[in-house]
């Protein structure tokens, strides 16, 4: 540090008594020769100087950051500025800005990293939480509420796949073949309520079964003396979160969760309309120029790829809980829909803390009792819907 310190007091020093015949040599050294400039000693200073910041920097910080401080301020400043004057402002300012947030994003990184294991397992099921509730909202009024457990059965086949391409169970090639096999019950359910014949429940409850008993019948005759199956390699446990560690290091499930809660705002915001005109009247929609399957489509992939996704980090019993529960919850007190999401979010977020701190309590399953708040929840609002109805019932007209 003090090294450096010596070296950047030389260097200023430097540039303010030989500033103009250090620009001058550098820029037309023909001229600076003409008017009798030492062009000699002016190289031997600036190479002295470079060489001694280079030694420097390989002892403390080493040889790649040490490269990377001594180019590429200078080279994007050479691109920003004009002047001289400027170019070296702008170098050392783009060097003290990258030094300073390097520093600090270490400091946020050991931070994160000495996160406690409560606040891991708090975030996970929230982002969980409104991820699936978002878009469980739209499964529940389109009466596809069902969709997320039967992708979670017919995921069986893909899991299987990806053990015969692959010879191991390892979480991605399963995760990759649970996806494939959950968009493909999506594709398969629509293309099936598209020919009118069948409601969207029936159709879904002619896939999922079928590549459920595939994935079944592929592991009896192939696979019997392996331990293949959901709760092996697709189901996950909420209270392994903290150990899941991803990019930046956090943990694997905030990137996982995070991006498909970011994708689903998308949909919502780039498509809120269209998508909620698609769910309450696809003729309407249709009419004025939307295409309600394409629409329908992007909805249930995102809700395929959440559900899978989902499963790996929290479970089975809280996916379900979260697509289903504060979405049905949120249409006992209101149909104003942008309203109906709000709640669904606050749902999510207040069951899962309740729960959570219910588990630490009892000493019991976290999973389980989130779950059982969602259910308390649900018997509330149902409870206050069904005492309104009641009351509104009873009123009496007044004679006329």
């Amino acid at each position: 540090m003090g090294q450096f310190a010596v070296l950047g007091l030389l260097a200023l020093a430097a540039l303010a008594l030989a500033h103009k015949e250090l620009k001058v040599t550098l820029f037309d050294p023909q001229f600076a020769a003409v008017q009798g400039w030492p062009l000699g000693g002016l190289a031997t200073l600036g190479t002295v100087l470079t060489i001694l910041a280079i030694m420097t920097g390989l002892q403390t910080v080493g040889a790649v950051l040490m490269a990377a401080m001594l180019i590429a301020p200078a080279v994007a400043a050479r691109q920003w500025a004009g002047s001289f004057g400027s170019m070296l402002a702008l170098a050392g300012g783009f060097g003290a800005l990258s030094g300073g947030l390097g520093s600090q994003g270490r400091r946020v990184m050991t931070l994160v990293a000495a996160l406690h294991y409560d606040l891991v397992i708090l975030v996970t099921p929230v982002l969980t939480a409104w991820t699936c509730g978002l878009l469980g909202l739209f499964l529940v009024l389109r009466r596809q509420a069902l969709l997320s457990d039967g992708i979670g059965h017919a995921a069986l086949p893909g899991i299987v796949a990806a053990y015969a391409l692959t010879g191991s169970l390892a979480s991605l090639p399963a995760l990759l073949g649970a996806a494939l096999f959950g968009l493909l019950t999506v594709s398969a359910t629509e293309a099936l309520t598209a020919t009118g014949r069948l409601r969207a429940d029936a159709a879904l409850g002619l896939v999922f079964p079928a590549l459920f008993a595939l994935g079944v019948l592929a592991i009896s005759l192939n696979f019997s003396g392996v331990h293949l199956d959901l709760d092996a390699v697709l189901y996950g446990e909420i209270t392994y979160a903290p150990f899941r560690v991803g990019a930046l290091g956090l943990p694997a499930p905030w990137w996982t969760m995070g991006t498909l809660l970011g994708l689903a705002l998308l949909l919502l915001g780039l498509l809120g309309k269209e998508l909620k005109l698609s769910t309450f009247d696809p003729g309407l929609s249709r009419s004025l120029g939307f295409s309600p399957r394409l629409i329908s489509a992007l909805l249930l992939t995102l809700v395929a790829l959440s559900v899978v996704a989902a499963f790996d980090v929290v479970g089975a019993i809280l996916v379900v809980a979260f697509m289903i529960t504060p979405p049905a919850t949120a249409l006992l007190l209101t149909w104003h829909l942008p309203t109906a999401q709000w709640l669904t979010a606050a749902l999510g977020l207040s069951a899962s803390l309740l729960g959570y701190a219910a588990a630490l309590a009892l000493d019991a399953s976290i999973a389980g009792l989130i779950a059982t708040v969602l259910g308390i929840q649900f018997l509330l609002a149902f409870a206050w819907n069904a005492w309104r109805q009641g009351k509104r019932t009873g009123v009496q007209m007044p004679a006329s």
